[in-house]
């Protein structure tokens, strides 16, 4: 079949490596890709957010399924338009898109079909802010002060404090930093505690989860500096056995299948659960509605099932029910950033050291890249993302690490602690990574 992918990061890099290895997959579209893309799908260079030029080129193309990376594209209704087209995509309905899109539905929505979850309060008024902010502090000692709308994985701030917690409203409700986005504010309880990803396939009666990964959103090692959109990631997770996703499928998967199909939306995709290990249990901190990045990078790399033909029988409803086939030991990515990131970032960088890094044995997914003058540059916050495999996660992340290394350009920012500590703060190390591990 021919696919078409759309975006130009490293989560849509790591989609065409897993469907250019899959032998469903004929013919690999990227529309617009990037450099590396281009390696192994023929890169279209228009905007996917273009709609009609989007349908023109899905009609003349006979493209059979369509993959859209990113939430904006969702939350677009870029589903919505193809399906007009008798054409498969992979993504929810602009509808099921306010999952990801509006926090303060999402929340809303796990209240209303018994999906666990920190206390919260949702507030667009300064003073009722402030006064909820309060209360939050001195009930739990700190306060996650959320944009409802998207924010590129920057709109949320940890206040353990009332001058942080203040400001963070302030720049939201006042001074607009995240736009529209930032009109409405989810406040919720600070819960201090391991973070985990679970990535599912839904087909809209069936969700099956892919394997157990856990990102890193602060900027430096040891879990410090300003929130990312993702620093590195792994998979699987060494602590989430069989009995926890067991209790993950019962408590969290199959009761927001039972909400997505209660509200009649239409979810033939991937959903992105991100879950924190408190005292009262697992908690849902976030629902996405497309592949997370960089644990995508992670998790498909030690994917061996057909990923064109499970993204075909989603859009089907029609998923298999046997379980899906992974590869043994461990992956470990590592986010390199630009200079500046989050706040800014230094483009027109030139970068050295990939063939180093793959001659290490890693994968290199292009994020922020592009080509000027015949040399590789960077083009944006995250520019690239090396992932490793091995036996174990502790060996993944040191296959990681080095050939990171190896890549060089001015400013590069990036962790040496991913696969090595948990994503929370003063977490301890983690262990190998046992055949316990593999989802059945």
């Amino acid at each position: 079949m021919k696919v078409a992918v759309l975006g130009s990061g490293g989560r849509e890099h790591a989609l065409i490596r897993a469907l250019w290895r899959s032998k469903s997959v004929e013919h690999l579209v990227s529309i617009p890709g990037n450099p590396g893309t281009a390696e192994t799908a023929k890169s279209v260079c228009f905007d996917p957010g273009d709609f009609d030029a989007l349908r023109k080129f899905v009609r003349k193309e006979r493209i059979d399924l369509v993959v859209p990376g990113s939430e904006s594209l969702i939350a677009a209704g870029v589903a919505d338009l193809l399906a007009r087209e008798a054409t498969a995509v992979f993504a929810p309905d602009k509808e099921a898109g306010k999952l990801e899109s509006s926090k303060a539905f999402a929340s809303e929505f796990r209240t209303r079909y018994g999906v666990p979850q920190p206390r919260y309060a949702v507030v667009d008024r300064m003073d009722e802010a402030l006064d909820k902010a309060r209360d939050f502090l001195s009930e739990f000692g700190g306060v996650a002060v959320k944009a409802d709308g998207l924010a590129a994985g920057k709109g949320v701030v940890v206040a353990r404090d009332w001058e942080t917690a203040r400001k963070a409203i302030r720049e939201a409700l006042v001074d607009r930093r995240f736009g529209n986005a930032g009109r409405k504010l989810v406040l919720e309880e600070l819960i201090d505690g391991e973070e985990i990803s679970i990535l599912a396939l839904v087909d809209g009666v069936r969700i099956v989860p892919l394997l157990p990964s856990q990102d890193y959103k602060k900027l430096r090692h040891g879990n410090t500096g300003p929130n990312t959109g993702g620093m590195g990631a792994y998979a699987p997770v060494p602590w989430c056995d069989h009995r926890t996703m067991d209790e993950i499928r019962q408590t969290i998967l199959e009761p927001t299948l039972r909400g997505i199909q209660a509200e009649g939306f239409r979810f033939r995709g991937v959903l992105y659960a991100g879950l924190i290990l408190s005292p009262r249990g697992l908690l849902v901190l976030e629902y996405n509605v497309r592949f997370g990045d960089p644990e995508t990078q992670a998790v498909l790399s030690l994917l061996e099932s057909d990923l064109g033909e499970l993204m075909l029988s989603a859009c089907r409803g029609s998923l298999p029910p046997e379980p899906l086939s992974w590869k043994d030991g461990a992956a470990v990515c590592v986010i390199l950033a630009s200079a500046g990131y989050p706040r800014s970032s230094s483009h027109g960088d030139p970068i050295d050291g990939l063939s180093a890094a793959q001659n290490a044995g890693a994968i290199v997914d292009h994020a922020g890249t592009k080509i000027v003058g015949g040399r590789l540059v960077t083009a944006g916050g995250r520019v690239l993302g090396v992932t490793a495999l091995g036996p174990d996660l502790l060996r993944a992340a040191d296959r990681a690490h080095e050939a990171a290394a190896r890549i060089l350009f001015h400013g590069k920012q990036m962790r040496n602690d991913i696969g090595r500590v948990g994503n929370s703060q003063g977490a301890s190390k983690i262990g190998p990574v046992g055949s316990r591990n593999r989802v059945p």
